[in-house]
């Protein structure tokens, strides 16, 4: 790439810029989708695959207001955008993923833009092959399509983040204060053990309380630069919540996916306060992965493992034949192993499944009734709504009113 932004130079005087010949070649040489804009308004794309609807339709107005020469963007479908701008030309690139591809999280992705069935099929697809760059080398491209388009250079160290999935948790800290003589300057094994067992068992209540009510202690000091101490003790939680998550039947691949993802994203934050608003984020997403998977009950491998079937198919029709196939046993008796086992029949957990995924997307969304019956495969709006109400004892409409009402 370097010299075919090269080739763009006659005797060191810039020319006038051929912006859809670089982003041709930005999207052949990374995979990662790249568009043009002028004054605001796109005026080319290029891509390696092909979307049924374009993925940046959901940042591009955030994209386009960011006013940094260079700078990126991280969704909470752990995707990353880049963006660089020449007077009145933009280049918009992304997404490309930080890490592991969770089919969960295109879904939902899938159904903020609109797309349904085949569709949503089809981005979920094209959303698998898009590539994993690492961070830097993604920065580094950035920077360097500055460079050309402007002859400024810009360091990946003075990038400034843009974060979607951290806004709006940042927790207050107390001012630093020195410790009292005899003062624990680590944090206590009791801290510690309560803190992985809330995440163990899936309690998000608990573990909320605790973390706003709980002073924290004093972490070992692993480094001389405050930042470069809370990146430290960033990536020593994550090691310790994976693990904590994995024995609440988070599988291994998700959960050591996770805390990758985790990680590099604590990696592009250039404050404290950032670093702990995502480790608090962090902390809550694993737990509430395994609340899903367990609802506090001790379950077996075998139950766990039905469950994370149900999770990971919630937006189809899930059949009992399938569901019995994946786990290479007959259908008798994987509904009666789990009744056994769990005190509800497998439908049963179906429903409180998806019930539990249309709560969050009410509470989150301004999607239509409609909309998040036939996301969830329910058989029609009217199901939906009898379902929701036998489970939570009101609508679905009556449930997002109460929860938009503040306390």
């Amino acid at each position: 790439m370097l010299y075919i932004l090269y080739d763009c130079f006659q005797s060191g005087d810039r020319i006038e810029w051929d912006l859809s010949f670089i982003c041709n070649h930005l999207a052949s040489l990374s995979g990662t989708p790249t568009r043009l804009y002028r004054a605001g308004q796109l005026v080319d794309q290029y891509a390696m695959v092909r979307f049924p609807v374009d993925p940046v339709k959901l940042v591009e107005a955030e994209l386009l207001r960011l006013e940094d020469p260079v700078s990126y963007l991280v969704t909470p479908y752990e995707q990353l955008y880049g963006i660089v701008r020449s007077r009145e030309d933009t280049i918009i690139m992304g997404p490309s993923r930080l890490a592991y591809f969770d089919e969960g999280k295109a879904a939902r992705h899938a159904f903020m833009l609109g797309l349904a069935d085949d569709a949503a099929g089809q981005f979920i697809s094209a959303m698998r092959s898009i590539p994993v760059l690492g961070l830097e080398s993604f920065l580094r491209m950035l920077c360097l399509v500055q460079y050309y388009l402007s002859g400024e250079t810009v360091d990946i160290s003075d990038l400034i983040l843009h974060d979607q999935t951290v806004s709006g948790v940042a927790r207050e800290t107390p001012e630093e204060e020195e410790p009292s003589a005899g003062a624990d300057v680590h944090n206590t094994v009791v801290f510690e053990q309560r803190l992985l067992s809330y995440v163990r068992t899936g309690d998000t209540e608990q573990l909320r309380e605790f973390l706003s009510s709980t002073s924290h202690g004093r972490e070992g000091m692993l480094a001389s630069d405050p930042i470069r101490q809370a990146k430290n003790t960033f990536v020593v939680t994550a090691t310790l919540v994976s693990r904590a998550a994995m024995e609440g039947g988070v599988a291994q691949e998700d959960a050591l996916g996770l805390s990758d993802a985790y990680i590099q994203r604590c990696e592009m934050l250039g404050d404290c306060q950032a670093i702990i608003a995502l480790e608090f984020h962090m902390l809550m997403d694993y737990t509430s992965r395994v609340d899903i998977l367990r609802h506090g009950q001790a379950l077996s491998p075998f139950a766990l493992s039905v469950k994370r079937y149900i999770h990971k198919h919630l937006r189809g029709v899930i059949r009992m034949d399938e569901l019995a196939g994946a786990l290479h046993m007959s259908r008798c008796y994987v509904s009666s192993r789990f009744s056994r086992e769990t005190g509800i029949s497998v439908t049963r957990c179906i429903h409180e499944e998806k019930i539990a995924e249309a709560k969050r997307l009410l509470t989150t969304t301004d999607k239509p009734l409609g909309e998040i019956s036939e996301y969830l495969a329910f058989s029609s709006q009217s199901h939906f709504q009898n379902i929701f109400r036998r489970y939570t004892g009101m609508s679905p409409r009556a449930f997002r009113n109460r929860q938009s009402i503040p306390e």
